[in-house]
């Protein structure tokens, strides 16, 4: 069996398409040459070995790309660590003495920050029509707020900044709690 008839047999699957048809004047040549495959032998393999790696590609396709948390939970978890920087972020803006290197990061973290709101609205697809307007309504308002954001940050502007940075963190505090508001049947009331 030549190399590539074996590497073909190996990816596909089909030992039995490759092998060599033995005849009887096959058996008593004396040169041995490399056994020849047939087109229609070549062909099943082939199509054969397409068919099994297009199924490999589905398969990796519908695995998450790296191991993480689920739908839901992702969006979940990364509105969570954003607000606890956030908070970290005005603790130490208010403090006055940022250095231009940290206004830099502010105003770098405002624009992380941003995509936070795509997580809300993600988050709050499945609550009823109410809560879903008043979560993508906040949403949306953080947006527009860190927008505003970003020209006191480029002027290290630090009572307007925190005067916005207030009112970005009501916003999320109001999604919070429209967040338990929409959640409050999920949790059995022994816990």
């Amino acid at each position: 069996m030549s190399a590539a008839c074996a590497m073909v047999a190996f990816a596909s699957g089909v030992y039995s398409a490759c092998a060599p048809a033995q005849t009887a004047s096959a058996k008593r040549a004396a040169p041995r040459s490399p056994p020849r495959l047939s087109r229609r032998a070549l062909g099943c393999a082939l199509i054969a070995a397409a068919v099994r790696l297009r199924m490999a590609d589905a398969v990796l396709a519908a695995e998450p790309a790296s191991p993480g948390l689920p739908g839901g939970a992702a969006e979940f978890s990364r509105v969570l660590a954003a607000r606890e920087r956030w908070a970290e972020l005005g603790r130490a803006v208010e403090r006055g003495d940022a250095t231009d290197a940290e206004w830099t990061s502010a105003r770098s973290f405002l624009r992380a920050f941003y995509s936070i709101g795509s997580d809300m609205r993600f988050l709050s697809k499945p609550w009823d029509r109410a809560l879903r307007s008043r979560g993508d309504a906040a949403a949306k308002e953080l947006e527009k707020t860190l927008k505003a954001m970003d020209v006191p940050a480029q002027n290290k502007d630090v009572a307007k900044f925190m005067e916005l940075h207030k009112r970005a963190d009501g916003l999320v505090e109001l999604f919070f709690a429209v967040f338990s508001e929409a959640s409050a049947g999920d949790m059995p009331a022994e816990l």
